[in-house]
């Protein structure tokens, strides 16, 4: 009887870590609401968000983004959830200008990297290598420790391309196409968002944890109670034969 339960019980645990890791992907993402965001998309047409999600899964391959509600923000990495590449600032670029694109805001950068370590924390390039399919946009890498935060005026500035690939290499504009960025011309009120600067909402709370809003916290909170209750089951399967001697 032990022998039959013992790997039903360790079958239930390796099909549970297999469905945590099937949910997620790096072209699960949100859509992009605000309009012309598109604008604020790479050459390969991928939005924002599916860009940060490309460089957050070089960490993380579970990595996924949920969806920010408008007005709301993706909260920061905790001490536990800190790593090289949400704490890098083209990451942080990226995300922010998804939450832009779905009406919400972000976090200035010295809030965001209150728990990264110093040796995890950079901007100008992405330390852990940018990932096979995608391409960077030239805007993602301006120093966001200058302006603490992300800077649609800057990014205009800096332009879309020369895009950085994966392997060290770079794209430059393609003929008769600008360089120039024009991102988030307009919000659905019509108002310019160009000159625009957001930053950290009021009522932040800080205590809120960030998983809560992703299908990876999800994930952790079911393989959590699934390793518990197979481990209970198997403490079960062995003291049982002992209570018939």
């Amino acid at each position: 009887m032990l022998l039959s339960r013992t790997p039903t019980l360790l079958a239930f645990l390796v099909n549970l870590v297999t469905l945590c890791t099937a949910q997620v992907s790096p072209t699960t993402v949100p859509s992009c609401k605000a309009a012309q965001s598109e604008l604020a998309f790479n050459s390969l047409g991928q939005s924002p968000c599916l860009v940060a999600a490309y460089l957050g899964t070089q960490c993380n391959a579970n990595y996924k983004i949920e969806p920010v509600i408008a007005g709301s923000w993706y909260l920061r990495p905790t001490i536990l959830t800190a790593n090289a590449c949400l704490c890098n600032g083209a990451y942080y670029s990226m995300l922010a200008a998804c939450s832009l694109c779905q009406f919400g805001l972000f976090e200035p950068w010295s809030t965001w990297t209150v728990a990264c370590p110093a040796n995890d924390t950079s901007v100008g390039s992405f330390p852990p290598g940018i990932p096979d399919g995608t391409a960077i946009p030239h805007w993602a890498f301006v120093d966001v420790s200058k302006t603490n935060g992300f800077s649609l005026v800057a990014a205009n500035e800096a332009g879309l391309f020369p895009e950085s690939l994966a392997g060290g290499a770079a794209s430059a504009a393609p003929p008769g196409q600008s360089a120039t960025a024009v991102l988030f011309p307009s919000t659905a009120g019509g108002a310019t968002a160009t000159n625009a600067e957001p930053g950290l909402p009021a009522n932040t709370n800080t205590n809120e944890n960030p998983l809560a809003r992703s299908g990876q916290g999800r994930c952790f909170g079911s393989l959590a109670w699934g390793t518990l209750f197979g481990a209970l089951g198997l403490t079960f399967s062995l003291l049982k034969p002992l209570q018939n001697l």
